[in-house]
Parts: structure tokens; C-alpha cells; sequence
């Protein structure tokens, strides 16, 4: 007439069911205007133009970032920023084999590239003897000055992945976008893929799929603008970024795997949701007034998303999306 150890686990667990079906959240979000074009948080006025503003201006920051950082302050020759038709990109959704990516796709045509960033760097005289030399068989990478090349291609990133975010709209866990895959992984898919012939960052992770066991499929889609610039990012200054990282550290084929497979690799680890939040905080500072990091945004775009509020997210990816790409959002 006792309970059983599996008796109280069972118990236990529709306990938790049941509390967790009644959990919700209540907006702090308060519509200001009839337009659904403005709103309030905690006192502070959050436009829809105020966000488009960010999404923009972060744009032009960012290359910015990657002139200064990847290309010396120097022009970027316009070989370097390919212009890629996005609506003609195939991606193989039925292929799941270790290392493969749309970018790799023969039929895509994007390996051409690969080469295009090292040429560069080596073609200048004074570069070509600050970042290698010749041994008398092969050329040789000097660390101390690759090293600090692969330090300015992060900072690269770091202002490439919160355009991403604010352009998308709805977002990811902080924690979910930060090791987000390339390139396929034995038994764990890319999150980098094209949806409806748009480049999408897939999240398969979210509060609901821990509590069932089951993985989802939530497609991401920044506008064209910013989907270009990660695009172009990916097939002229990765490929170059991972040739230093095979050279510099064979020894470490843990360094290796995470620049070959991860979204935003790093030497010692992938890019973390503290980096990130910090500089989500910068950016919201600089556009919105205050400090907010993905928690908040996610509660903006996700949250908010009842009635009127849906208007705020789509009429902020409507100008850059198709049709088709607005439904997928609102579907998914």
C-alpha cells in the first residue's frame, strides 16, 4: 500500500505536464498608435522605423568592419563581393552526408570563389611578405600575423551575426544560434540551408522540443541584402579562413572540424551567447535607446506576435521577402 519509486515518477511527470500547459507570459509590450507601428516597453518607444534604421544601419557597419578588418581599409575589388542569384541556389535537403552544404553544391557553382581571398592577399608585395614566405619548396603562413588576420575575421562576424538576427525577425536562443552548423554533422544537420529559394538559418531546437523529445524545423530568412553579404562571407573569406586553420593547427583536428562544420567557428570555441548578447547590446543602444539582448528581442518578435503585433515583424521582412517567404514565416 505503498508508492512505488515508479508510481511517483509518473505522477510527478503529469504534474509537470499539467503546470506546464498552464504556463504563459504576459506581453510587456503596449501598442501606442492605431497602426501598430509603435510601441512602449517598460516606458521606452520602440518604432517600427527605429528597427528598420538598425537593420540597415548595422548593414552598412558591418562593411564597414569587413573593409577595415578583412581588406586593410583598401577597396574591396568587386570580384571579391560577387553578385549571387539566390533564387537559382539548389540545396540537396536529402543529403545528410558528414560535411555537405548547399555552398559546396557542384551545380551551385560558389567553389570558384574559394581561391579568390588568398589571391588577393598575396598579390600585394608588402602583404604577401607580412603574412608568408617561401621556404624554397612551399609558401609558409607566419602565425603571428595569421593569427591576427583569423582575430579580424571574427570581428567580422561578430557584427555579420546580429544583422542577421534583426533582419530576420523572430529569432533563436542565444545559446541555439550561437553553434549553429555549416555543414552537416554525423547524426546533427545544418542549420544553413535555402527554403522556398531563400537563404534560411534553420533552428532545430527550441523549449517545446526539449519537453517532447522532437526536433523542428523553425526556417529563419534575413532580407536579401543581408542573406548576400553572409553569402559572400562564405565563399570568398571562409574557404581562406579555414586553409589557415589546416595549416596552423593540423595537430589540432578539434580547431579544424569546428571552422570546417560551424556557422561562427572560433579557435578556442564557437562564438558564445555572451558575445553575442553584448553585442546585441551595443547595437540596440545605438538604435533603440537602451540595452537589449536576444531574450528581449525574441519577446518582441515571438511574444508579441497576437493580433496587431504580427504587423511589427512582417511589415519589417515584407519589403526584402516574397510572398512565399512571408507565409513560411507566419506558417512556421
Amino acid at each position: 500500500m505503498r508508492e512505488t519509486p515508479m508510481a511517483f515518477a509518473y505522477n510527478a511527470t503529469k504534474l509537470l505536464v499539467i503546470i506546464r500547459g498552464n504556463k504563459f507570459n504576459l506581453s510587456s509590450f503596449i501598442y501606442t498608435d492605431s497602426l501598430g507601428t509603435e510601441l512602449s516597453h517598460q516606458g521606452n518607444l520602440i518604432t517600427l522605423s527605429m528597427i528598420k534604421d538598425m537593420v540597415n544601419g548595422q548593414h552598412q557597419a558591418f562593411k564597414q568592419v569587413l573593409q577595415e578588418k578583412a581588406f586593410f581599409k583598401l577597396d574591396i575589388p568587386s570580384e571579391l563581393l560577387p553578385s549571387i542569384d539566390i533564387n537559382k541556389l539548389i540545396d540537396d535537403v536529402q543529403c545528410k552526408s558528414a560535411g555537405y552544404s548547399f555552398l559546396d553544391n557542384a551545380r551551385n557553382g560558389l567553389n570558384k570563389y574559394k581561391d579568390s581571398y588568398g589571391v588577393w592577399l598575396l598579390s600585394d608585395p608588402a602583404r604577401r611578405e607580412r603574412f608568408s614566405y617561401w621556404d624554397g619548396e612551399n609558401l609558409v603562413w607566419k602565425p603571428d600575423a595569421c593569427l591576427s588576420l583569423l582575430e579580424a575575421f571574427r570581428q567580422c562576424e561578430l557584427e555579420l551575426a546580429p544583422g542577421l538576427i534583426f533582419s530576420a525577425g523572430p529569432s533563436t536562443r542565444g545559446t541555439e544560434f550561437s553553434r549553429m552548423l555549416l555543414r552537416d554533422l554525423p547524426g546533427a544537420s545544418r542549420n544553413l540551408g535555402i527554403v522556398l529559394h531563400h537563404v534560411s538559418i534553420n533552428s532545430t531546437t527550441d523549449k517545446s522540443s526539449h519537453q517532447r523529445f522532437i526536433d523542428h524545423f523553425v526556417p529563419h530568412i534575413p532580407t536579401r541584402e543581408w542573406a548576400l553579404s553572409l553569402l559572400q562571407y562564405l565563399v570568398i573569406i571562409r574557404p581562406f579562413a579555414e586553409h589557415l586553420i589546416e595549416s596552423l593547427f593540423s595537430h589540432q583536428p578539434d580547431v579544424v572540424l569546428r571552422y570546417h562544420h560551424y556557422l561562427w567557428p572560433g579557435i578556442k570555441q564557437t562564438l558564445t551567447s555572451e558575445d553575442l548578447g553584448l553585442q546585441l547590446g551595443r547595437i540596440t543602444q545605438k538604435y533603440l535607446g537602451h540595452k537589449y539582448k536576444i531574450r528581449f528581442w525574441r519577446s518582441l518578435t515571438v511574444r508579441g506576435l497576437s493580433g496587431s503585433l504580427c504587423s511589427l515583424n512582417l511589415r519589417l521582412v515584407a519589403s526584402a521577402l516574397s510572398c512565399a517567404s512571408v507565409v513560411l514565416l507566419v506558417h512556421f
